[in-house]
């Protein structure tokens, strides 16, 4: 499901802090997303809340649950609950947290120069924009959308990196 949820809003951030525009897109998605390995997602985005409480993002797996901070800012505790424990626990992070939302261009920069594949390609963001518009598409025809695209999974970054580094 899409939907806009006001006729008009006021931008938030600078250079036009303050301006009202009209809204000609849908602002508020929800949705089920079903990878091709068979896990399914639910998704909520939206520019429409205000206010909530509700973990980023949230992993269910068959023996627990894993709870991770908000992924703009690459810090915060991650949390588990497993069968075993049965509780929450603090688990302790494999990559430094003080990144921050350069980390990508950094990494396609550092890329470039290694001659290796970046994680951002085009390709992925091809994938990416091609899920988000099916979120529209599917709300417009009242069925599921069909992806077309498909793209290779990045190569996670090395755990244990230092501040400032991106590899060897």
């Amino acid at each position: 499901m899409a939907t806009a949820t006001f006729k008009e809003r006021v931008i938030g951030s600078q250079p036009l802090l303050g301006q009202k525009i009209k809204v000609r897109t849908p602002t508020h998605l929800c949705g089920v997303l079903e990878f091709a390995q068979g896990a399914v997602a639910t998704v909520t985005m939206s520019f429409d809340i205000w206010a909530h409480q509700a973990p980023r993002l949230e992993i269910y797996g068959t023996e627990g649950s894993i709870q991770c901070p908000d992924p703009n800012n690459f810090n915060g505790e991650v949390l588990l609950w497993t069968t075993k424990t049965k509780a929450w626990e603090k688990i302790p992070l494999t990559h430094n947290g003080d990144t921050g939302r350069g980390l990508g261009l950094a990494d396609n920069g550092h890329a470039i120069q290694g001659r290796r594949p970046h994680r951002a390609s085009g390709e992925l963001g091809l994938h990416v924009v091609e899920v988000m518009e099916s979120f529209h598409a599917s709300s417009r025809a009242g069925r599921k959308i069909g992806i077309k695209s498909k793209c290779r999974q990045p190569e996670a970054l090395p755990a244990g990196l230092a501040l400032g580094k991106l590899g060897s």
